[in-house]
């Protein structure tokens, strides 16, 4: 589009969904403050905590349990501000299903593990937080 506007049809997404394992989710856009990556999980993903970043789930297909907040305990740090692993316990479990968005405050620990009988596939919009607990 002539007004710097851009699509990411969905074509585009499906070709880059890939099992995420422990590597690398693929990362389809990145602005300033924001990056958006894609992620397909068949088995629970690590519990992570990002201290500068919010996330932004926005489920594409299957359905997911997540576990927000509680305590993450024997976890290991995987960069500057970010820590992977471990046991999270305590919090509440948000369930997800195609269309749903959940907003994750940097700081806040999560886990997603998918329920149902198929993958679940989502969009991880992570942005720069800019206020205490992350929400801006």
């Amino acid at each position: 589009a002539g007004v710097g506007a851009t699509k990411l049809q969905s074509l585009t997404i499906a070709a880059k969904v890939r099992d995420r394992g422990t590597g690398p989710a693929p990362e389809l856009w990145r602005g300033r403050e924001w990056r958006m990556i894609v992620v397909r999980r068949t088995e629970p993903g690590e519990a992570e905590v990002h201290a500068a970043e919010d996330d932004l789930f926005v489920v594409r297909a299957g359905r997911a349990a997540v576990r927000v907040g509680g305590t993450l305990r024997d976890d290991r740090v995987t960069g500057s501000g970010e820590r992977r692993g471990g046991v999270l316990s305590g919090g509440e479990v948000v369930s997800l299903m195609p269309g749903d968005h959940l907003l994750i405050p940097a700081g806040v620990p999560h886990q997603v593990r998918p329920t149902g009988t198929r993958a679940v596939e989502y969009l991880v919009i992570k942005s720069a937080a800019s206020a205490p607990g992350g929400v801006r």
